[in-house]
């Protein structure tokens, strides 16, 4: 019959997301984290996209979600970003960053941001030079 509330129909499917360097240790890192929302055919931003964003911005100083947001949307570091993790749906707002980081248990987060920080300095395509951030 008909479809209950909160149910998809069944020939809308969840977005899939094509991260450009899927193969990168940063993007496989954070690809082990399972999704707390519930997917839909309107999720703009991959839990991956989220989480690089905020941890790459975190690595560059930014100290809130506001500071996270504003770097991520300068036009040098958004072209970066996207040479890593897919941004087709934009930059998700501080808002976004907030409530769906939120979602994941600190005690998954933190062991997550160790590994992504340690990998960095090894990884072969690591091209961004943080210095050159300026804030306004």
């Amino acid at each position: 019959m008909g479809l209950k509330k909160g149910q998809m129909p069944t020939h809308i499917q969840p977005k899939q997301f094509q991260h450009p360097q899927e193969n990168s240790s940063w993007v496989t890192i954070l690809g082990r984290v399972d999704d707390p929302r519930e997917l839909s055919c309107n999720t703009k931003h991959s839990i991956i996209t989220i989480l690089f964003i905020a941890f790459t911005t975190m690595l560059c100083g930014a100290k809130n979600w506001e500071e996270m947001h504003y770097l991520a949307t300068g036009e040098d570091f958004t072209r970066w970003l996207g040479s890593y993790v897919e941004i087709s749906g934009g930059i998700p707002s501080k808002w976004t960053l907030e409530r769906v980081i939120s979602l994941i248990p600190t005690a998954t987060l933190h062991p997550l941001l160790m590994q992504f920080r340690d990998h960095a300095p090894k990884d072969r395509n690591y091209c961004y030079r943080w210095e050159n951030i300026t804030w306004k």
